[in-house]
């Protein structure tokens, strides 16, 4: 693996100001490799890693060192970044800002603003809970419903908002798509809706029965299985007789489930609480005394596995390498 080279103290303070237009500069060999500002959100694709520094976004390149941010002076059409995912089908990186603007960047730097959901008048709060891909889709659950975006269309091909008999709007918190229907998780519990039926017409979304608590929260395809977290448990969900059955328990609340390429990433308030490996079993990491077991705020493993990327809040963005003999990935 390549070894960047040193980076001095000037660039680096000079790099953290909010107001930069672009930063390029190499990472030294520092535990820690970049600390802009407090990174909380990391994500990797084909051409860079992604990270998330309180909404402002930059990208590591791992082959050179070199980091970049981005911001409305040089490239972007929004300031504070609350979502962010990659569409591998197009090629695609999707953000989603605060107020509900996105933009689509393609891999030969190009970037496509999509306003409409953002100027959609609604006297409703329309925050992004979470996003989800699959095939050409981007599947954006929200406040007041869920947005599916074709990716190479660069638009919003439905919108499904679910209002409510006192005129508030149905609050989904996230959404997983299948080949026949799509499932929900709300306050209310989860529903199905099937892609034959009219699901503009919240009549045709079915409730499913419920036999865990807390109601559910974040839902997941994981290698096959469908994933339901609810409170400090993961369950997997079996449609065809509606069965649960308990897959990991943890003992503390669990915010948030996602893939990244077969593993699975457990997360908790501000930290990772746990990653699977492809066979359920728990990845290692070798601290060695020296950093703490809440290192990481979130995590993304390279496409051959042999790295990690971590975004670990005030320490910066970190990079760990796969140690075989130690089972285990290490700082570099």
């Amino acid at each position: 693996m390549k070894r960047p080279g040193r980076i001095c103290w000037a660039l680096l303070l000079a790099c953290m100001l909010p107001q930069m237009l672009v930063a390029q500069m190499r990472i030294g060999e520092w535990r820690t490799h970049f600390s802009y500002a407090s990174v909380d959100k990391v994500l990797h694709t084909p051409q860079a890693v992604y990270a998330l520094s309180d909404g402002h976004l930059f990208s590591y390149d791992p082959q050179d060192g070199v980091i970049q941010a981005y911001s409305v002076l040089n490239a972007l059409n929004g300031n504070h970044v609350s979502q962010m995912a990659y569409n591998q089908e197009t090629h695609t990186l999707l953000l989603v800002y605060s107020d509900g603007n996105m933009d689509l960047c393609s891999a030969d730097g190009d970037v496509f603003n999509l306003s409409d959901y953002r100027d959609k008048a609604l006297a409703a709060d329309k925050s992004v809970n979470r996003v989800r891909m699959d095939g050409k889709y981007a599947y954006l659950a929200t406040n007041i419903g869920f947005l599916q975006v074709d990716m190479q269309r660069q638009e919003i091909s439905e919108s499904y908002m679910f209002r409510q008999s006192d005129g508030s709007y149905l609050q989904v918190k996230d959404v997983l798509p299948t080949d026949t229907c799509f499932y929900i998780s709300t306050q209310q519990g989860m529903y199905r809706g099937y892609r034959q039926d009219n699901l503009l017409d919240f009549s045709y979304w079915h409730p499913l029965k419920m036999y865990v608590a807390p109601v559910p929260d974040a839902l997941l395809d994981w290698n096959g299985e469908m994933l339901v977290s609810t409170g400090m448990k993961i369950y997997r969900y079996y449609p065809e007789d509606q069965r649960w059955e308990l897959r990991f328990q943890y003992y503390s609340e669990i915010t948030d489930l996602f893939a990244d390429d077969g593993f699975l990433v457990v997360q908790r308030p501000g930290f990772v609480r746990g990653i699977h490996r492809p066979d359920g079993s728990l990845l290692q990491y070798a601290f060695d005394g020296k950093i703490s077991a809440d290192y990481f705020e979130n995590v993304t493993v390279s496409f051959d596995k042999e790295l990690m990327y971590a975004a670990s809040g005030n320490k910066g963005l970190s990079i760990w390498q796969y140690d075989e003999p130690r089972n285990a990935y290490v700082c570099v």
